[in-house]
């Protein structure tokens, strides 16, 4: 796989090198995944190891591991096949590295990424719009994703429309049966009140 498609896939790739020239290329556990190990580590500690594997020969994009001489040629061998070829320690440090950034176990940690994200909140614009389409107009993601630059930009003006109050009927209509109305939230909330 393509570092193009895996990004398109799994959205955060990151590359692990080590001094011995080893690579590991992984994405991170979905939150689901991340909290079915961590209860099942919180019964059972004895299953550390065993999710470190698991962890590893499902997370692991590509390694250079899985790239053998065979017959004077290089041929990529499935991760699973190469497992205990992987030197001592690899394994537990890319799995332990991906578990920890997948999700917390402790409330201090877990307070620490809202926050971390607040303040990228306010400065990211994307990560914003997301949210006003998604919230408003009840758009997924996926599908903002997937829609050309042109119809975000319609999209956009349309949330915006809806915050500042003002739902346009029939676009472009200045005056008359189709004008933009602006919406008097706190009359109509008055006249709800008084009924």
């Amino acid at each position: 796989m393509n570092l193009f498609d895996a990004k398109r896939q799994f959205k955060n790739v990151f590359l692990m090198r080590f001094d011995s020239g080893d690579a590991v290329t992984f994405h991170m556990l979905k939150w689901g995944v991340y909290k079915l190990y961590r209860d099942t580590l919180l019964i059972n500690e004895d299953m550390h190891y065993d999710a470190m594997i698991d962890i590893f020969l499902g997370c692991v994009i590509d390694s250079t591991f899985q790239y053998k001489q065979i017959n004077d040629q290089t041929e990529r061998l499935d991760l699973s096949e190469v497992i205990n070829d992987v030197p001592a320690g690899i394994i537990n440090t890319v799995s332990s590295m991906i578990y920890g950034f997948s999700g917390t176990d402790n409330p201090e940690s877990f307070f620490n990424d809202l926050n971390e994200y607040r303040k990228n909140a306010l400065i990211d614009g994307e990560n914003r719009i997301i949210t006003m389409v998604t919230t408003l107009l009840k758009y997924k993601k996926e599908e903002i994703e997937d829609l050309y630059w042109e119809d975000v930009v319609k999209i956009i003006i349309q949330s915006e429309l809806m915050i500042a109050g003002n739902v346009p009927a029939v676009p472009f209509a200045p005056d008359g049966p189709g004008a933009v109305k602006k919406i008097d939230f706190d009359k109509d909330n008055k006249m709800l009140r008084d009924n």
